[in-house]
């Protein structure tokens, strides 16, 4: 577990580096209404740099540094102190090396940091603790913060384990005091210089409310994961554990996940192949799905002697309010190979067919989720 002492300090979250005033107008309102818009401990500010060299070999590496970075105590997460914030946001900050000798053209050759970590408790007693706090953390580029504004477009995905149910919530919400952040691409694009310039941020944000209203929660194993539009963080698990409560392992609206796949469910003389694995393609709005999965490596359920593989379908849309979600039940074939459970199925859906009330229109990126699984992302256009 890395020590919080040794840590640097720096800033907590990001904001475009080319629009100071915004930014230090966003911070004025933020600042005064912390609780509100679900930001907790947190400092705003910006300290953009210019990218000229990274300290590692490819994004991966500087992806799983951070990942560690991330990676606390249970009580750690609790006991974090503004200056403690301040000393993750440095340390993350510092994974990127300036490297003063290098020329424009290297400059404009060299890679771009690309980070999206989260960390959080492994185990909760939610009768002692009122909080779920997760740090997130977010390095990326002012040509990035221009494309895809950060509030509008970071989402956390939580699903529970034995059921399947996904909950979302969107963690940087403005109150209805604060300025409405503006739409991706808003404006002139940054210039080169600009757009080449990095900021990190790290945040400690209190999901609890948000994915579990009204004390909506169950004692069981939950997974979390976030996405900021086509970029995907690590998975962390979290059990929550009561004693006052009892844990019960239904599956919901099992029927509706049925008639969905039968909605959208095309030949099975246009599926894919099976292979081991997961395997996803896309195909103009037809989504090619085949699996062959160990039974603990997914959520499959057995429903009037039929196997099922549970899944959800999501959609993000660039600056949408809500992603579009799919809750589906794909039938599947019991095998027994090595000594182990397997069950295998392969499909193909049309999801233009999923909205009947609003169509699909547009570009999206689509994520496949089920129980720790995380899959995506996969570019779409209807």
């Amino acid at each position: 577990m890395p020590a919080l002492l040794p840590l640097a300090n720096r800033t907590a979250i990001l904001m475009k580096p080319y629009r100071i005033a915004t930014a230090l107008f966003i911070l004025v309102l933020f600042a005064g209404s912390g609780a509100s818009c679900q930001i907790r401990d947190t400092t705003i500010s910006n300290r953009p740099k210019p990218t000229t060299h990274m300290l590692h070999a490819d994004t991966k590496s500087l992806q799983q540094e951070a990942e560690t970075l991330l990676g606390l105590s249970n009580e750690q997460y609790y006991s974090l102190t503004q200056a403690d914030i301040l000393q993750l946001q440095d340390s993350l900050d510092e994974l990127y090396e300036l490297n003063p000798e290098e020329t424009a053209d290297d400059q404009a050759n060299s890679s771009i940091p690309k980070v999206l970590a989260i960390g959080m408790p492994g185990e909760i007693d939610k009768s002692e603790k009122k909080e779920l706090p997760v740090l997130v953390g977010i390095m990326q580029s002012g040509q990035r913060q221009w494309e895809t504004e950060l509030f509008q477009n970071l989402w956390f995905i939580l699903r529970e384990a034995n059921s399947g149910k996904v909950m979302l919530s969107r963690p940087f919400l403005w109150d209805k005091r604060a300025a409405i952040p503006p739409p991706s691409k808003s404006g002139n694009p940054p210039t080169l210089t600009l757009a080449r310039a990095n900021s990190a941020g790290v945040s400690r944000i209190n999901v609890i409310k948000d994915l579990f209203p009204n004390s909506s929660w169950k004692p069981g194993m939950y997974y979390l994961t976030a996405v900021y539009y086509d970029w995907v963080s690590n998975s962390k698990a979290v059990e929550l554990t009561n004693l006052d409560r009892k844990y019960t392992s239904e599956i919901p609206d099992l029927d509706a996940r049925l008639q969905h796949f039968e909605k959208l469910s095309l030949p099975v003389s246009e599926a894919a192949p099976i292979s081991p694995g997961l395997s996803i393609s896309m195909e103009g709005p037809v989504c090619k799905l085949a699996l062959r999965l160990r039974s603990d490596d997914a959520l499959f359920t057995t429903h009037n002697g039929a196997d099922y593989f549970l899944c959800t379908i999501l959609l993000f849309k660039l600056d949408a309010n809500s992603p579009d979600k799919i809750n589906l039940a794909l039938p599947v074939k019991y095998l027994k190979i090595d000594g182990a459970n397997v069950f295998e199925t392969s499909v193909s859906l049309d999801l233009s067919k999923a909205n009947s009330d609003l169509p699909l229109v547009g570009s999206y990126m689509t994520y496949l989720v089920s129980g720790q699984i995380f899959s995506g992302p996969y570019p779409i256009h209807f």
